[in-house]
């Protein structure tokens, strides 16, 4: 529960204070007294908050159950502060409703219309089992009522009909769903992919499903390009494919807006691949149309979280693109403007998109040759325990070698060199990046003249220029380290 009042936003909070004050009976006075308390601690204690609020507020009650019914009291703010219910929970009130009216009130009549209009519903907003569960239901009140055989025979047969028809959208649904979860597991988020795995993903394009564009729902064509998109743009890395099939699942999302309404995380994550592919490919008009689309649907959000994550995974795109156009100047307007919009919610960004805006702060700062905030911001991603994101995270500790490397630290850059050589992650192996730099930084600490520093970076030139890895060749939007060799080679 600590960790749900630390997330309410300031307005969450003001209408669960409203709502508990107008809470009859004494507990709402402990209710308001415990989540003061909570929302106070920056880490949670347990025993400070038995001091802190005291046997007078709690009364019979002890802490773990008030704690209990605090927790039901925020759940029911929100559920009242967010309004409108979900499809979801609309369709279990409806059959809820449908049985109280058949089996309590033995109301078949009332029960049968509330059916059917739960199953346009469910229909609409493509709920297969929920589909299913209602025609089940269906049948029982149908046979209830008496009706003669001729019409319970048509109205059997047709549901009987419907019914298949449901299971075989949903046949078709749970298969790409599969295939789904399999190119996730063969890409992953460790960035560099070996032969093995994309020989699989190739077998995979091979499947008749997929092969023969096989989509009998709006949720199975969601499937369908996202992994399409998926394969080609982190798995096979071809930019050019993953960009028509971005551009197919937007496309495809935009043209049935009620089901695109619903489902806008989903949205958010197309708008914002086709976006960097866009960045990626040059395609810089398209890239800027894009963006107002997600500033328009998600920068007015009334969500925080949503509105946090839509608008950090564009500005990391977005400082891509003015390190690539070299429009520094822009890029260090927009950090201004994170770090009052994002930054002081950092920690409830998705930690992907966190990590690469992160990575694109870092390097306009390296770019604009404030070393020292450069580092700021690396560290919080050299830091950062999780799993995710390998390829960020090698990168960012590249780019830390090259602020040590200008500015001439070179038993720093030797300690550094070791370590990493020694802490290797992605399951020991290197991004192709990596191995060049490495070496030459390694070099640099003994190189004893410019002529053998001059030779290096030839190397580190040739090493580079053999990179095509779309994946890895995608960090260098947010600082082009063949560029920075070549100026290196040039002074």
């Amino acid at each position: 529960m600590f960790q749900l009042i630390k997330s309410l936003t300031k307005n969450e909070k003001g209408y669960f204070k409203k709502h508990v004050s107008g809470m009859a009976g004494k507990n709402a006075n402990a209710y308001l007294k415990l989540f003061d308390a909570i929302s106070k601690q920056d880490t949670y204690d347990d025993e400070k908050i038995r001091k802190q609020v005291g046997n007078t507020v709690l009364g019979k009650q002890n802490l773990a159950v008030t704690k209990h019914y605090l927790y039901e009291v925020i759940m029911k703010s929100l559920r009242a502060y967010y309004g409108k219910p979900s499809t979801d929970s609309m369709l279990k009130e409806m059959i809820r409703n449908a049985e109280i009216l058949f089996y309590i009130k033995n109301r078949k009549e009332d029960s049968g219309e509330i059916l059917h209009k739960a199953l346009n519903i469910a229909t609409k907003y493509e709920r297969f089992l929920v589909q299913l569960e209602i025609y089940n239901f269906l049948y029982t009140v149908d046979f209830a009522l008496n009706k003669n055989n001729a019409e319970f025979n048509r109205t059997n047969s047709e549901a009987y009909k419907k019914q298949l028809s449901i299971m075989d959208q949903y046949k078709n649904y749970i298969e790409l769903r599969t295939l789904f979860s399999q190119q996730n597991i063969l890409i992953g988020n460790i960035g560099e992919k070996h032969d093995k795995e994309n020989e699989e993903l190739r077998t995979m394009l091979n499947n008749p499903t997929l092969k023969n564009q096989v989509i009998k729902s709006y949720k199975a064509g969601l499937l369908y390009y996202s992994i399409m998109s998926n394969i080609y743009k982190n798995g096979l890395c071809e930019p050019e494919k993953s960009y028509e099939f971005n551009k197919s699942l937007v496309n495809y999302m935009e043209a049935d807006i009620t089901k695109l309404n619903e489902d806008l995380s989903h949205y958010a994550m197309a708008l914002n691949n086709l976006m960097t592919d866009q960045m990626y490919l040059g395609r810089y008009d398209e890239m800027k149309q894009t963006h107002e689309k997600i500033k328009h649907k998600y920068h007015a959000s009334e969500f925080e979280f949503m509105k946090l994550n839509a608008y950090s995974a564009a500005a990391a795109t977005e400082l891509a693109y003015h390190a690539s156009t070299h429009q520094i100047e822009d890029a260090l307007v927009l950090i201004k403007n994170a770090d009052m919009t994002i930054i002081p919610h950092e920690k409830k960004i998705n930690r992907n998109y966190r990590i690469e805006l992160i990575l694109g702060i870092s390097a306009i700062y390296l770019l604009a040759k404030n070393y020292s905030k450069a580092r700021f911001w690396l560290n919080k991603n050299l830091t950062d325990e999780s799993p995710e994101r390998q390829d960020v995270k090698a990168f960012s500790q590249i780019l830390n070698l090259i602020i040590t490397y200008e500015l001439k630290d070179y038993d720093y850059l030797e300690h550094l060199v070791t370590t990493y050589k020694r802490n290797v992650k992605n399951n020991g192996t290197y991004f192709s990046f990596e191995k060049p730099m490495l070496d030459f930084m390694s070099k640099a600490t003994l190189a004893s003249s410019e002529e053998k520093v001059h030779t290096n970076l030839l190397k580190l030139k040739s090493a580079l220029e053999n990179e095509k890895s779309y994946k890895e060749k995608y960090m260098y939007c947010y600082f082009n380290i063949p560029e920075w060799v070549r100026s290196k080679i040039g002074k």
